[in-house]
Parts: structure tokens; C-alpha cells; sequence
């Protein structure tokens, strides 16, 4: 729950701070918390990790499909998933775990629903789906 909560507040934060125009900053208030700048390392960090390019954040967003476990889907829900997500490698292993788990229901998501979240599952994950579903015999 806590990866959720940052992640969101990670995502939100930058999309607030890209759209409020920069103005000279007065110094800093006793007791004031230091301000988020885009120029600060870790605000153009979170951007890579985001995948939200400089002046892209204007684009539509695309909704990832679902995937429910049904042998005929698994084709177009790999193809899509691979392409927007996998191959992407400014996105973070974690982002992308939450993004695969975020696409499963039913039969699928209980393939992977025993595996922990995290970077390091990813690749696990992702294995876990391909070994049960991408089967040429079964898709025919």
C-alpha cells in the first residue's frame, strides 16, 4: 500500500509541478519545507521513472487492456503489453509490476497473485504468464 501511495504521490506532484509557472522563489519561511523544483535531481529522476516526457504531458492516455486468462486474448493483451510496457525501459520494474497486475483478472491474475510486488519479480511475473499462455497448441 505504501509503493501505491508514493508512486501516486510521485506521479501527482510532477504533473502539478509541470503545469504551475515558475516564478522567483523568496527565500525560505523558518519552519517552511523546502519546495519540489524541476530542476532538482529528484524531480527529473521521477520523470524517467514516470515515462513522462518533457512536453508529452498533454497526450491522451492509453488504457492498458485487461487480460481474464481466455487463450484467444492472450495474443493481443501480449503484443500490447509488450510493446507499451515491457520494451519500454524508461519505465521501472516496479511501475511495470503494478501496471502487469493492474491488467489481470480472474484466472490470469491468480497466476501471479502469490507473487510478492517488487522490481525483482517482475521478470517472474511476466515469465509466470508467457509459460501458461503462450501456447501455440492451445491458441490454434
Amino acid at each position: 500500500m505504501d509503493e501505491k501511495y508514493y508512486a501516486t504521490y510521485t506521479i501527482a506532484t510532477n504533473l502539478l509541478s509541470s503545469r504551475i509557472p515558475k516564478s522567483p522563489e523568496p527565500g525560505p519561511d523558518p519552519g517552511s519545507q523546502p519546495a519540489i523544483s524541476s530542476s532538482s535531481p529528484q524531480s527529473s529522476e521521477n520523470q524517467a521513472i514516470l515515462n513522462v516526457p518533457i512536453g508529452f504531458s498533454s497526450l491522451l492516455k492509453i488504457n492498458l487492456p485487461t487480460f481474464n486468462g481466455k487463450f484467444d486474448a492472450w495474443l493481443g493483451f501480449y503484443d500490447s503489453l509488450n510493446s507499451l510496457v515491457y520494451q519500454d525501459s524508461r519505465i521501472a520494474a516496479i511501475h511495470k509490476l503494478f501496471h502487469l497486475k493492474g491488467c489481470l483478472v480472474d484466472e490470469a491474475a491468480d497466476v501471479i497473485s502469490t507473487i510478492e510486488t517488487s522490481a525483482e519479480n517482475y521478470e517472474v511475473a511476466w515469465k509466470l504468464l508467457k509459460d501458461r499462455y503462450d501456447n501455440q497448441k492451445v491458441m490454434r
